[in-house]
C-alpha cells in the first residue's frame, strides 16, 4: 500500500512539475505583452491622461472589441434585410414590367381594332359617296330625259 501511494504521489509530483513548467512558459510568453502594454501606457501618459493604468487600456480594448462585434452583427442583419428588400424590389419591378407589356399589348389590340373600324368607316363613306354619285347621275339623266 505504501508503495502504491509513493508511486501515485510521485506521478502527481511529476504532473505538477510539468504543469508548473507549462505555466512558467506561459508567463514568459505573456511578459512581452505586459511590457508592451506598460510601454503604451507610458507613451499615452505623455500625450494624454486617458489611460493611466494598464487595466484602463484593457478596458478600452474590450469596449472597442464589443462595439466592433455589435456593429458586425448589425451589419450582418442589415445585409440580410437589404437582400430581402432587393428581392422584393426585383419582384415588384418584374410585375410592373409585365403589367406594362400587357397594357402595351392591349393598346396594340385596340389600335388594330380602331384601324379596322376606321377602314370600315372609310369603306362605308366610299359606298355612301358612290351611291350619292350614282343617284346624282340618275337624277341628272332623268332630268335630261324630261
Amino acid at each position: 500500500m505504501k508503495e502504491s501511494e509513493i508511486t501515485k504521489l510521485t506521478q502527481q509530483y511529476h504532473e505538477k512539475m510539468q504543469e508548473e513548467k507549462a505555466l512558467k512558459e506561459q508567463v514568459l510568453k505573456n511578459e512581452k505583452y505586459q511590457k508592451f502594454l506598460l510601454d503604451v501606457v507610458e507613451h499615452v501618459q505623455g500625450t494624454s491622461e486617458d489611460f493611466p493604468e494598464v487595466q484602463d487600456l484593457l478596458n478600452r480594448y474590450k469596449t472597442l472589441r464589443d462595439a466592433n462585434d455589435d456593429l458586425t452583427k448589425r451589419q450582418a442583419t442589415h445585409d440580410i434585410e437589404t437582400e430581402e428588400k432587393r428581392q422584393v424590389f426585383s419582384q415588384f419591378s418584374k410585375e410592373r414590367a409585365n403589367e406594362v407589356l400587357n397594357r402595351n399589348n392591349e393598346i396594340a389590340t385596340l389600335q388594330k381594332h380602331l384601324e379596322g373600324q376606321a377602314m370600315s368607316t372609310l369603306q362605308a363613306q366610299y359606298n355612301v359617296d358612290s351611291s350619292i354619285s350614282n343617284m346624282s347621275d340618275k337624277v341628272l339623266q332623268l332630268g335630261q330625259i324630261l
